[in-house]
């Protein structure tokens, strides 16, 4: 499979996720898109066929995807983008995040902005549906968001903070 990055500095960082045996999803922010892929090995080695592929969608750049319940989820360019995993077929792209980062817990998503502000939103195919946002840290943040217990870690280049969440609770508190 060629995955080759498409910046001037060909940079290819591809965020690579199985599925499950047979099946891997990447996705890359430097104009490749995304694609669902089926892996299989016979006497001459490793192979992959495109069960679907779109340079198009979940042009993710530094930020992970999550996959629940068949649908992937990621920044594609800086707002948030909801898939089918099986089809490729888009079911909604909302929201203006940059180039943060993304951890699903449970049924919900949180999405470290790449600047100043931290959102729960709801991990659901149907409809784009923000639960909550609330100031984070100033500053550019790319970093991956931690999540240990309720405490949720977070830093950037210059600060980390920690916040206790209740996110089984989308009454905002």
């Amino acid at each position: 499979m060629n995955w080759p990055g498409s910046s001037s500095m060909e940079a290819n960082v591809s965020q690579a996720v199985p599925v499950d045996d047979e099946h891997i999803f990447i996705s890359n922010g430097y104009n490749n898109g995304s694609g669902l892929f089926e892996l299989s090995e016979d006497s001459d080695g490793w192979t992959t066929e495109d069960v679907w592929r779109d340079e198009t969608l979940m042009r993710t750049r530094y930020t992970n995807v999550t996959i629940h319940d068949g649908y992937v989820y990621g920044l594609s360019d800086g707002i948030l983008q909801c898939l089918d995993l099986r089809t490729g077929e888009e079911q909604w792209k909302r929201g203006r995040f940059g180039h943060g980062q993304i951890l699903r817990v449970g049924d919900k998503i949180l999405v470290q902005h790449e600047y100043k502000y931290l959102s729960l939103v709801a991990a659901s195919p149907d409809r784009f549906e923000m639960l909550g946002r609330i100031p984070s840290m100033a500053g550019k943040s790319w970093n991956n968001l931690c999540l240990a217990g309720e405490y949720l870690l977070l830093r950037n280049a210059e600060e980390a903070v920690c916040y206790r969440l209740n996110i089984n609770n989308t009454q905002g508190e």
